[in-house]
């Protein structure tokens, strides 16, 4: 999870090819492996990692997320119901 963007936190997703890091979490499902740093795990737990297809891009993206109060317009960042992450 990056600081940033209009939301206050900023979703960051990239591959990697090492294996995850002391502390990470990784998830497993339908084929996909995602490791989850420690420091973000609390902003994400819970939320739906997704493949969204519109006019304008293909990607992944966070499609939910229950620990968010609220979100900007271009779904790439969000604030966070309890400030003590």
């Amino acid at each position: 999870m990056l600081p940033g963007g209009c939301g206050g936190h900023q979703y960051g997703l990239e591959f990697q090819e090492s294996g995850p890091g002391e502390g990470d979490r990784v998830v497993e499902g339908f084929g996909a492996r995602v490791i989850v740093d420690e420091r973000s795990l609390g902003l994400v737990e819970g939320s739906t990692l997704d493949y969204t297809t519109t006019m304008m891009e293909s990607a992944l993206a966070i499609t939910a997320n229950p620990n968010a109060d609220s979100g900007c317009g271009c779904g790439t960042s969000f604030a966070v119901k309890d400030e003590s992450f």
